[in-house]
């Protein structure tokens, strides 16, 4: 078995085995020796100067810091119906105005004079003043998305005024009122419960199961198991007293939701500690969490578990090369439990209202150690989380910057000669189920791409028969680099078909519709990299507002009153992330 470091590929510079031993204890030493312990620096905020931006009583489908796919939720959720208004919290002036086809579809920004900004997201409209300002800006620069500033002044606001609507536009499921609270020097948003809001709530937390991992001498997981939990006399149990574990180092995960009056909802729990005795082991706060700090949730969590079955769990032990700042404890969470020793141990799950659940547990070390039978696994790369690494081969270049990993991983790589439709090898990065924070430079030499097709060419990703684009800029050396946020089965592929237009609502006679609409799609999905379906639509030659709802893939147009009676030509123009255009051209009549 081999690793290696800085250039190389199969078999290219080594390096032993113990290299990975010691660099795993020290940079658990070094991160728990140089953690801060946040619960000293606490914020005051300001109770009682924003108001509910909604007029009724807060109902919440989702709470602050809500484990969601690859970030933290930054906000409340506020339940209600479509059309419902939406007012200005506190007094300032609409710093900036969104209109999206995914993320936070129609939002808008509030800055306050007390050092905060508000966010409302998901809109169905905005305010009359807003709304015309922003048409004539879509209008003038013929798009349907945008993002705009406005100077300060051009749209202040009093505590109280009405700012929009609520909806279910860009990323939202359902409709609500996606609310956030940023401090406005940094744009890091903060609970917006901490600042005096009121929700209806006598339920505690529910804990529903543990996870407990066997650890080796390095802190590698060598075995897991998951139990659930079982309300008894007041506290959560296991289902028998003691459970053992075959190793001295272990550690634990657990399930937890919070509850609240009137909503059926699951939503995000506010704090966790893990007691042993009097001393905190380990504990986190939703309090505020940074946007460029929010991707860390894949290592806050078991992320095997949430990518296979759907399932969060809050890891209860600190990877490495996770830098999270919610945590309350200069203690990574990594357990040990020596021979006949008996560890009893106690969560204390709470919500912001001041409703804990507990849980107590005792977990005992077995007689026999598990067998770690190491060195069966093969693999060709070892990849620190604490430093770059680099591949150079003729046929492959990685360039994997510090801060890509949460911890060190073990890659298995191997190649096969192109098939059809592919023109490269495929270069196959495994297990594929290993999170990555940000980025890494892949670069594949192409074979047999035609000149006048270079343009056409990607780096794609492909999973059991399904494609992803991750775009790609050629080099000098004939290398197509892209950078890419997961691992997998990539090659070099073409896309030269262009999007499908499909009629939804279009008829030769439209007299009696008041919209017209078409789902739009493209046959290669394009990663976080590259930008969305674009189109253009046209009206007897004038630009026209078509409205873009990307999680329906729907394109939408409202008559104006505007337009004549009679036969009128539309033209839609739809181009996906590699320049392939489809034009969709008919007459109407109206």
């Amino acid at each position: 078995m081999q690793r290696t470091s800085g250039t190389g590929a199969l078999g290219l510079t080594n390096k032993n085995s113990l290299e990975s031993v010691m660099g795993k204890i020290s940079y658990i030493l070094f991160f728990a020796t140089c953690l801060c312990w946040l619960g000293g620096f606490k914020t005051e905020y300001p109770k009682g100067y924003f108001q509910h931006p909604v007029a009724a009583p807060l109902r919440l489908s989702g709470t602050f810091g809500e484990l969601r796919p690859n970030h933290f939720h930054a906000g409340i959720d506020i339940k209600g119906a479509i059309g419902t208004p939406i007012y200005a919290a506190a007094e300032g002036f609409i710093s900036k105005i969104v209109v999206s086809p995914d993320s936070y579809g129609n939002h808008l920004y509030i800055q306050h004079p007390n050092g905060y900004t508000t966010l409302y997201a998901h809109l169905e409209s905005f305010s009359a003043g807003v709304r015309q300002f922003v048409l004539g800006q879509q209008r003038d620069a013929e798009t349907f998305e945008l993002t705009l500033r406005p100077v300060p002044g051009q749209f202040e606001v009093k505590k109280g005024d009405l700012v929009g609507f609520m909806g279910n536009s860009g990323h939202s499921f359902g409709p609500h009122l996606h609310f956030e609270i940023r401090e406005t020097a940094t744009n890091k948003p903060h609970n917006p419960l901490l600042f005096g809001y009121k929700v209806a709530d006598a339920i505690p937390p529910r804990l529903h199961e543990l996870k407990v991992y066997e650890m080796d001498e390095q802190m590698n997981i060598v075995g897991s198991r998951i139990l659930p939990l079982v309300f008894k006399n007041g506290k959560y149990r296991l289902p028998t007293d003691t459970i053992t574990v075959n190793t001295a180092q272990f550690g634990m995960a657990i399930k937890a939701y919070d509850h609240m009056d009137g909503v059926s909802n699951w939503n995000g729990i506010y704090a966790l500690d893990l007691f042993d005795g009097d001393e905190l082991l380990y504990g986190f706060r939703m309090d505020a969490i940074g946007q460029d700090e929010s991707r860390f949730l894949n290592a806050h969590i078991d992320y095997l578990e949430q990518r296979n079955r759907g399932s969060y769990f809050h890891r209860c032990f600190k990877l490495p090369g996770n830098f999270l700042s919610i945590y309350t404890s200069e203690k990574t969470g990594w357990l040990s439990v020596g021979p006949g020793e008996i560890k009893n141990l106690e969560f204390a799950v709470s919500d912001i209202a001041g409703n804990t659940a507990k849980a107590v547990l005792n977990i005992r070390r077995g007689v026999s150690e598990r067998n770690f039978a190491p060195g069966n696994v093969p693999y060709q790369f070892f990849w620190p989380y604490d430093r770059s690494h680099q591949i150079e081969d003729f046929r492959l270049y990685v360039h994997l910057p510090k801060g890509v990993l949460y911890e060190n991983a073990l890659i298995r790589y191997g190649t096969k000669p192109p098939a059809t439709g592919q023109f490269s090898y495929m270069h196959s990065f495994q297990p594929d189920d290993i999170p990555l924070h940000r980025a890494f430079s892949l670069g594949l030499r192409a074979e047999g791409v035609p000149q006048n097709l270079k343009a056409r060419a990607f780096i794609a990703q492909v999973s059991k028969g399904s494609v992803t684009n991750w775009g790609g800029q050629w080099q000098d050396d004939g290398m197509l680099v892209a950078p890419v946020r997961s691992l997998g089965d990539f090659c070099v592929m073409l896309d030269t078909v262009p999007p499908r237009v499909q009629l939804e609502r279009f008829y030769p006679d439209m007299r009696r519709y008041s919209t017209m609409s078409f789902k739009i799609s493209d046959n290669v999905s394009a990663s976080i990299n590259l930008p969305n379906l674009r189109f253009k639509a046209f009206i007897d030659g004038r630009w026209a507002m078509f409205v873009y709802d990307e999680k329906n893939r729907r394109i939408q147009h409202t008559f104006e009153e505007t337009l004549g009676k009679g036969t009128h030509q539309l033209r839609l123009e739809v181009m996906d992330a590699m320049g392939n255009i489809a034009v969709f051209e008919r007459d109407f009549l109206r």
